[in-house]
């Protein structure tokens, strides 16, 4: 709407005839539960001040606002449904912030839509295997990157297992600006080992056989390192790469498995798989 004075001389957006008498058969503190149950994390906003000092949260506790929403927010479609909007932030593992919309009546979520923006932008790291390089990474925050970018086909994620087995524990490299030859871990250097690899794979495809990425269709290469403790290996399951720490003890690799000769050969698995 347009106003001035008080008074309304226009408006723009697009009107839509939603004929239902359905009403909300879900309490909005069950919706909260679902919207969590969808975006689960170790800390949200709004368990967490601003910091420096200061005591405001980053969030507030969601607030569920009763509306009609297409599923997917696909409004071309339309298919609406009486949904609860409210802003979910989590923070650890991962960070991530979205309106949820979940459905009043069975608590199925309608969309997501997430809030926050990210930049990719260019960054340099010491690996440990390939010396200093220059690589694409997403800027999260002034403070916060980490070892993602989409400027590559559907984009590169490079995750940490922290010795783990289940990928959903997984979280992110991060270093505070994108000057990774200051402050990081061993750790974290031999993730940028990882995603200069999977980058330098994906050009090699790109630019040489005019290819993009190993379905040629931007499939994400993601990958998955330390994983396990004293795993000598490497995979790829059909879906993602996954990079062990070696076993110095037995005597089988002392170093974790991240060259870069190694990643492009669990991508060319991959790439098989399509061809």
């Amino acid at each position: 709407l347009h106003e001035k004075g008080g008074v309304v001389h226009s408006m723009n957006g697009e009107l839509f005839q939603i004929e239902s008498t359905a009403q909300a058969s879900i309490s909005e503190q069950k919706a909260i539960d679902f919207a969590l149950r969808h975006m689960p994390a170790e800390k949200y906003g709004w368990e967490s001040t601003l910091g420096g000092g200061q005591t405001e949260l980053m969030s507030q506790y969601p607030d569920p606002e009763l509306i009609w929403a297409p599923e997917n927010l696909d409004f071309k479609e339309g298919n609406f449904r009486l949904s609860y909007k409210m802003d979910v932030y989590a923070l650890s593992p991962h960070v991530h912030r979205a309106w949820v919309f979940v459905d009043a009546q069975n608590g199925k979520i309608v969309a997501e839509e997430n809030r926050i923006c990210h930049t990719d932008v260019e960054g340099t790291v010491q690996t440990v295997l390939s010396g200093q390089r220059t690589i694409m990474m997403d800027q999260v925050s002034d403070n916060l990157f980490r070892l993602r970018e989409t400027t590559r086909g559907n984009g590169i994620i490079t995750l940490d297992m922290q010795n783990g087995e289940d990928i959903g524990n997984a979280i992110d490299f991060t270093h505070e600006d994108n000057d990774w030859n200051t402050g990081a871990t061993l750790s974290d250097s031999y993730g940028t080992d990882v995603h200069f690899a999977a980058q330098s794979y994906y050009d090699l495809l790109f630019d040489l056989f005019d290819r993009n990425s190993i379905n040629e269709e931007g499939l994400i290469l993601r990958s998955y390192v330390h994983v396990k403790e004293d795993w000598a290996n490497a995979t790829w399951d059909g879906e993602v790469a996954r990079f062990g720490d070696g076993n110095p003890t037995s005597g089988s690799l002392d170093l974790p498995v991240v060259c870069i000769d190694i990643v492009a050969h669990e991508f060319t698995h991959g790439l098989t798989d399509y061809t």
